[in-house]
């Protein structure tokens, strides 16, 4: 009947078959071929039936049917099987393994996909991780780059000054007039607002995020993002990636502190039974920000500021410098006996990393001529002493440099700055601290070339 194309009784006469012995391999083979393109789903229950007494057939069409349908994993699994059951006699067995090729090309697209889609998952939140605390703090920098120590002290110097000392001190008496619920105090909140984030046509334009757009900001806090960024440019110059907003304790509380704030002038357009308790919350939120940046972020900056321009000049000082010179190239033949070092020295006002090029200098010069004009083994002695200027009251701080060379100095050839030794530089640099360089006579030495600075009494 099938073959004669009456379908509709070959599958009424395979069904009551069926119904007489439901496990019947062939006949449910027959009536899954036959239902495959009316009745797919019933189709693939007859296949499935099939496949499961036995036959090969049913179960490369039902793989097939599977993978037609989006049943993938089975589909594989099935036509798995079926490469496990048959062999290469059997009809179908080069279009299953054509099959099986296809298959594995999507399950490798799709696998790629997924790995993709799955490393987009981790990559994206690690690299916002990593944007968030990679770079340097300001203190890391700083010990990475002394050379920095005069831009970065410049810089500071004007945040603490222009934005901490003359705009901020004042947020906590305007907190605290707020929190008095004083006549003029939202008067003075509006004011505070302005000076802080600009005039209000200003503070229409969206807020950027921290560190974008930052230089487009207006008012107080706009300065002080320039600042941020010129130190941030500074590290750059250095090769260093400076992250201020993230990494650096007193910086992230400065810019938190700022962004504590916005929203200020909002207080004065708040409906009457919401202001008092915004007046509250404002209060609290200027008393905090009051704190940190009027209080405790001079402090930590004057701190900073001090460790980059007050050094502490001790033997140990001496004799690091000392051994730097020592070690260049040039003397690495020439006996040179350990430094002569007296005193217990003096803070005084000066980079380090200039002091270190002045008394290199000095040192430098001194052992080059005692080379050539000295008794062996080359010495030298440095005095580290404090003079005290009985007419002003001022206290200097002397470096003695003391050789033994019988090479002709003098303070009119330090003064024509004495180029080819190196002297140009160590006058300029001395002239920065109002520093002083001198050729002086000295009990049982040739000469001393003396280097004087004002010290520094402020403790550290």
């Amino acid at each position: 009947m099938y073959a004669q194309g009456r379908t509709g009784d070959a599958r009424q006469f395979w069904e009551q078959s069926l119904a007489l012995a439901e496990e019947q391999m062939e006949v449910h083979e027959r009536l899954g071929i036959l239902l495959e393109r009316d009745l797919p789903a019933q189709s693939t229950v007859h296949l499935r039936r099939a496949a499961e007494l036995g036959s090969a057939t049913a179960r490369f069409r039902l793989a097939k049917r599977l993978w037609d349908d989006y049943h993938l994993i089975e589909a594989s699994e099935q036509l798995d099987q079926f490469l496990r059951e048959a062999d290469e006699y059997n009809l179908h067995w080069d279009a299953a393994h054509r099959l099986r090729d296809r298959m594995d090309a999507i399950f490798l697209r799709i696998y790629l996909g997924a790995g993709a889609l799955a490393f987009l998952l981790v990559a994206i939140p690690a690299w916002q991780v990593y944007r968030r605390l990679r770079g340097a703090s300001l203190a890391q920098m700083l010990e990475r780059a002394p050379k920095s120590f005069p831009e970065v002290a410049r810089i500071l110097s004007l945040i603490r000054h222009e934005i901490l000392k003359h705009n901020t001190a004042f947020l906590s008496d305007v907190g605290r007039a707020l929190e008095m619920d004083e006549p003029d105090a939202e008067a003075r909140t509006a004011v505070v607002a302005a000076r802080l984030f600009g005039a209000s046509r200003d503070r229409n334009e969206s807020s950027p995020a921290p560190g974008r757009g930052s230089l487009r900001e207006r008012g107080i806090h706009g300065r002080f993002l320039g600042y941020v960024d010129e130190l941030q440019k500074v590290g750059r110059s250095h090769n260093i990636n400076l992250n201020l907003y993230r990494k650096d304790p007193i910086f992230s509380a400065m810019i938190a502190a700022f962004e504590d704030l916005r929203g200020l002038e909002g207080l004065q357009r708040a409906p009457n039974r919401e202001r008092h308790g915004l007046k509250l919350e404002w209060a609290r939120r200027l008393s905090r920000s009051g704190h940190v940046l009027g209080r405790k972020a001079f402090e930590e900056l004057s701190g900073v500021i001090r460790s980059l321009c007050i050094v502490a000049v001790d033997p140990a000082t001496i004799r690091e410098i000392f051994a730097q010179v020592v070690a260049e190239p040039q003397f690495a033949k020439v006996q040179i006996a350990e430094p002569q070092i007296a005193g217990e020295g003096a803070k005084i006002r000066v980079f380090h990393t200039d002091l270190e090029d002045i008394v290199t200098n000095v040192l430098r010069n001194s052992l080059q001529s005692s080379v050539l004009y000295s008794p062996k083994p080359i010495a030298l002695g440095i005095d580290l002493v404090t003079e005290m200027d009985e007419i002003t009251g001022l206290s200097t701080l002397a470096i003695r440099i003391k050789d033994r060379s019988s090479e002709q100095l003098s303070n009119e050839m330090l003064r024509g700055r004495y180029v080819e030794r190196g002297m140009g530089i160590t006058a300029d640099l001395l002239s920065r601290y109002d520093g002083s360089i001198a050729v002086e006579p000295e009990r049982g030495w040739q000469k001393a070339v003396v280097l004087r600075f004002f010290t520094v009494e402020e403790g550290p």
